[in-house]
């Protein structure tokens, strides 16, 4: 007999007692109420789609059901507001918007010791602004300032992916006809393109812009 054989009988072995070991042990038992996962294909996928129905009926639900929370006071304009007053204070807690807002004193500012204006046609001038929002935290944008004198003011918010200064026309990225903030600039009213690019202490996001046409 040679080592293979050896060998082989061997593996033949430890395969057969698993096997028996196998046999011999009880059926998988599956908690009370539940049966065993036989499902196939992405699970992500089909949890994800659980999900979604999940959240649709309770919306669904809550249009009915949050009724009995609200007891609105149409009688007037000063007590509807005191009879959703409470559930206005409950909102801004969820949210986290309880800090105390500071004064609202908008001023011109410059990254160095330049001009705050960085750009300018002969219809209106554009300036870098910010304003206190809260404790530590600032808003920041570009305020477009008629020559002549204004027919309006407008707070001028890009879209998600855009900049103040894509909307002013001072970058690249979108076509000029889209470049609605120097539009309303040109035509006189003054907006602010506001970039609010709030400060916190340690970190820089850029949230929205503020133009003035």
């Amino acid at each position: 007999m040679t080592r293979r054989d050896v060998l082989r009988g061997a593996g033949f072995a430890f395969c057969a007692q698993d096997f028996i070991k196998a046999a011999q042990e009880p059926p998988i038992q599956t908690l009370p109420g539940t049966q065993l996962l036989s499902w196939q294909g992405d699970l992500s996928e089909r949890m994800m789609d659980g999900a979604h129905k999940y959240v649709e009926r309770k919306i669904a639900e809550s249009v009915k059901a949050r009724q009995q929370y609200w007891n609105r006071d149409l009688s007037s304009s000063a007590a509807y507001e005191k009879s959703v007053e409470r559930h206005r204070i409950r909102f801004r807690i969820i949210i986290g918007a309880v800090d105390a807002r500071e004064p609202v004193v908008m001023e011109r500012f410059s990254d160095d010791d330049d001009s705050s204006l960085v750009g300018e046609t002969d219809a209106y001038r554009i300036h870098q602004v910010r304003w206190p929002v809260l404790e530590g935290v600032w808003g920041e944008g570009l305020l477009l300032e008629p020559t002549s004198s204004p027919a309006g003011f407008v707070v001028a918010l890009p879209d998600a992916d855009q900049t103040p200064e894509q909307i002013t026309g001072l970058a690249a990225g979108i076509a000029a006809k889209k470049q609605f903030a120097r539009h309303l600039a040109e035509n006189g009213l003054p907006s602010r393109g506001d970039p609010m690019h709030c400060r916190l202490s340690l970190a820089v996001s850029a949230v929205s812009s503020f133009v003035p046409v």
